[in-house]
């Protein structure tokens, strides 16, 4: 008894959200295409929220026309059931009360235009009379499963997407000591961002343009720590300087240590603070087997960066094709602010393009 209401229950829900996400879909793309040929741009934030609120009520409109739905095929003897009078009886019903009342909208009414109430009648009527065709495929799935063959395949194919989408990390953080890589620097400055314009006011202007290309030379060096040696970025002018910034010089400001495949990292923005980090300060990781949804974090002083997004991404510098590179996301959580970037790894030659959160883009020169 509890099993055949379990799977009454989860038929229904299957039809509710389906036939739900279905018109959903429609009257969004209807909605965007109407609004773009009219006014030839974005929505506002305004029809953003009047759709949200559209969007809920299909869910409710629909919650109850499958719930009507569902009480008039158990009421219809099995004998009797086919699914030609069940797609009519429910496409009638999808209908009735909109053409009533004009729910989910009230200026759906009969007094509305006629073309656009006659549109609104065709739509909600096949939607309903998709609702046994959903229903019956759900229940034809359920069936296939109970084969064990059937569902030895079906595991088989979700393990084949999953493995697709994790990524073996170990490969694109591979960095070489001693070795000294080239980047292009590209930067455009925005004449609307105030930020830039206080600053330029405490500060001086940075560089006369409103655009800034240069190049910068970064070379990896390495420290032992507890016995391991640990890997940090230089500015190669800066690698006779006494303090110089390490941080800033590499997507990942930490010192960075490698085990196992596993990618350990302790923060250090400048140089001496390497000799205050020891082997427990290496208490983050990136591991050697990632999925997109995963996130790993850090802090430095007040500041929260967190790396996450990962996923494979092809990408084109300077005419030059890169395959399935490693993308990532960078959040830099201030007590202030959020700022977001993004980097590129590519297996062969590591980090090929970082666009930083100020604007500037970085780009392997290779």
């Amino acid at each position: 008894m509890l099993k055949n209401i379990i799977f009454v229950v989860i038929r229904f829900f299957i039809c509710w959200i389906s036939s739900s996400v279905i018109i959903i879909t429609i009257n969004f793309f209807s909605g965007r295409i109407k609004y773009f040929y009219k006014n030839t741009n974005k929505w506002p934030n305004q029809t953003w929220d009047s759709w949200g609120l559209e969007a809920k009520n299909w869910f409710i409109y629909f919650f109850i026309i499958t719930l009507i739905y569902f009480i008039i095929y158990y009421i219809i003897p099995q004998e009797k059931r086919n699914m030609k009078k069940l797609i009519i009886t429910s496409g009638f019903v999808a209908i009735l009360p909109f053409m009533f009342f004009g729910l989910p909208y009230s200026f759906y009414s009969i007094n509305s235009a006629f073309k656009t109430f006659f549109l609104a009648l065709l739509l909600f009527g096949f939607v309903g009379g998709l609702l046994p065709m959903i229903d019956k495929l759900f229940v034809n799935f359920l069936k296939l499963l109970k084969n064990k063959f059937c569902t030895f395949c079906f595991i088989l194919v979700l393990f084949s997407l999953n493995s697709y989408s994790q990524i073996n990390t170990s490969s694109y953080f591979k960095l070489n000591e001693n070795q000294v890589i080239d980047f292009k620097g590209f930067f455009v400055k925005d004449k609307k961002d105030n930020n830039y314009k206080k600053m330029e006011d405490i500060y001086g202007k940075l560089f006369k343009s409103d655009t800034l290309i240069d190049l910068n030379e970064i070379v990896y060096k390495t420290v032992i720590i507890d016995g391991y040696k640990a890997f940090y970025t230089l500015k190669a002018k800066d690698t006779n300087t006494l303090n110089p910034t390490i941080g800033a010089n590499y997507f990942i400001d930490c010192a960075m240590l490698f085990r196992n495949d596993t990618m350990f990292i302790a923060s250090a923005y400048y140089k001496d603070d390497l000799k205050k980090i020891s082997l427990k300060n290496f208490n983050n990781c990136i591991p050697p087997i990632l999925k997109r949804t995963d996130s790993i974090s850090y802090y430095w002083k007040s500041k929260k960066t967190t790396l996450t997004d990962f996923h494979k991404s092809n990408i084109k510098i300077e005419n030059k094709r890169f395959k399935n590179c490693l993308k990532i996301k960078i959040i830099e959580d201030y007590p202030e602010t959020i700022q977001y970037s993004y980097v590129w790894l590519s297996k062969k030659f590591g980090l090929i393009k970082w666009i930083r959160a100020t604007g500037r883009v970085d780009t392997r020169i290779l």
